[in-house]
């Protein structure tokens, strides 16, 4: 029996109070932590407090139920974890490769060749901290097994609209990095490219070998030029017009072509096509090299072939008649060059050709040149035609050559009594006075055209042009400027991706409308 003389007495109302409460488990307390959190902080800080008081299970149950959602971060983790769990091997990255990669799709629809790309794309871009992190010996058999079953793919798909060239970027980033981090000795890295160039595979790569100039070095250059001009050498003349024949010969041509222009060679270039040359343009491509080099005989010998080529193609007597006149002009007879370039422009006016008279040296005193070609142009245009596409061509020559003339008031009158060309009419408006009564109108005018075209690329080029606008527009055109972009939300409202854009551009503006 205890002592009653040494019970504890009861504690007092005041002392209840003050005794420490028992430490309770977080676990149990979960939902009071929770409203606690709701509680703090303003709006911004309530989700993070808020998940700062869950517990790791509760959080890895909550990004497991979210991941489902968005396959591109489930696939970056996945990887994270493989790579924890030192599971991310080399063989483990090509079977995701294989994964990523099918072949015998036949996708042929551009939806379909659209979405396949895209989906390697993010599949690849979660892949290249992976792939730069192992040897680069092994990320370049990665990268070319990738190459080779995207190359396999592609017998199946109909890719004309080149979706696949954001993921040949991508691997062709990540192969020049690797070659270049690669301890191979030189002539090794050499073989290694000359293999891949003298492939069909080759030409998924990036050019060989300008791209890998930085891997390569410039005695690695050397070296791969002579390799590639050894095996020129060995070639006889090309013979025919059999296809693969005369694509294998332009492959290996193609750098040393490249190298020869570089270093200003006209001797390598010319020897070069001579081995290439049995076509009209050929001919007469060579003619003109000639020329350049000084060489007239060898001109006339390569201008003889054109003439006598069995088969002259569609606009073949105007490239003849620019060669004789590039003949004339290299003997000195400018007079008889500048007179049959004086027919054609009356014939056909053409600004290039204009360029090409202003170009000779004057044969006489007297006679603007500039003049003669404007009193030529306006003949034609007020000239009756059944062709409107030619009318079109040279009222475009006189609003180009009213620009040339320094003249832009004419170009703009022009332009404003006349349709014209997209890309002539934004260098009219560009080069006339943005207060000019005139511009603002046919800047919408323009905008107009691009928007009527209906496409996604069009609609972007008219906000575009607005935005160019706006920069060059005084604040006392702000009026009219926003009530040109309310006539064109207003007349097009069914056109809601260029509506949206619009808003999106120009919402300070239209806000308060």
């Amino acid at each position: 029996m205890k002592n009653p003389s040494k019970d504890p007495l009861p504690p007092k109302a005041d002392q209840v109070a003050e005794k420490p409460a028992p430490k309770k488990k977080v676990a149990k307390n979960q939902p009071a932590k929770k409203q606690a959190a709701k509680k703090r902080g303003g709006s911004r800080e309530r989700l993070p407090a808020y998940l700062s008081s869950l517990d790791k299970r509760e959080l890895v149950e909550l990004v497991l139920d979210l991941l489902p959602g968005d396959k591109v971060r489930q696939q970056e983790l996945a990887l994270q974890a493989d790579l924890a769990a030192d599971k991310l091997t080399a063989p483990a990255l090509k079977k995701r490769l294989t994964a990523a990669i099918p072949y015998n799709r036949y996708l042929h629809r551009y939806p379909q060749v659209r979405s396949y790309f895209q989906q390697l794309e993010t599949t690849l871009e979660t892949l290249r901290p992976f792939l730069v992190k192992l040897p680069p010996e092994r990320t370049l058999q990665l990268l070319d097994y990738a190459l080779q079953r995207i190359a396999r793919a592609l017998e199946t798909i109909d890719d004309s609209g080149g979706f696949r060239l954001p993921t040949l970027e991508l691997l062709g980033d990540l192969h020049i990095d690797a070659l270049g981090r690669v301890e191979w000795p030189g002539a090794r890295r050499i073989e290694y490219l000359f293999g891949i160039y003298s492939q069909p595979l080759g030409d998924l790569y990036p050019p060989i070998p300008e791209a890998y100039r930085d891997a390569l070095g410039d005695a690695g250059m050397d070296a791969y030029l002579a390799m590639v001009q050894q095996q020129w050498d060995a070639l006889p003349p090309l013979q025919g017009d059999e296809w693969e024949m005369e694509s294998h010969y332009m492959h290996l041509a193609s750098p040393l072509l490249e190298h020869a222009r570089e270093q200003q060679d006209s001797a390598s270039e010319i020897a070069i096509l001579t081995k290439l040359a049995n076509r009209f343009y050929d001919y007469l491509q060579l003619s003109e090299l000639c020329l350049d080099a000084g060489e007239l005989e060898q001109a006339l010998h390569w201008r003889r072939l054109a003439e006598q080529a069995p088969q002259r193609p569609q606009q073949g007597e105007l490239a003849l008649e620019d060669n004789q006149i590039s003949i004339w002009c290299h003997t000195g007879d400018f007079a008889t060059a500048e007179a049959m370039l004086w027919e054609r422009f009356s014939e056909t006016p053409d600004f290039d050709t204009y360029l090409a008279i202003e170009q000779l040296p004057r044969q006489r005193r007297g006679g603007d040149r500039q003049t003669k070609a404007v009193q030529l142009l306006h003949f034609k245009i007020e000239a009756p035609s059944a062709d409107q596409r030619e009318k079109l061509n040279t009222i475009g020559t006189l609003a180009h050559l009213y620009l040339h003339m320094q003249q832009p008031l004419l170009a703009l009158e022009v332009a404003d009594n006349s349709a014209m060309e997209p890309y002539l009419l934004l260098a009219v408006l560009e080069a006339n006075d943005i207060e000019e009564p005139r511009v603002l109108p046919l800047y919408f005018q323009l905008a107009d055209f691009w928007v009527n075209r209906g496409d996604r690329e069009s609609y972007r080029e008219a906000i575009r042009i607005l935005q160019s606008l706006r920069n060059l527009m005084p604040d006392d055109m702000r009026s009219l400027f926003v009530a040109g972009l309310i006539d064109l939300l207003d007349s097009y409202p069914r056109k809601r991706n260029f509506c949206k854009w619009l808003n999106e551009a120009f919402g300070d503006l239209l806000d308060g409308e």
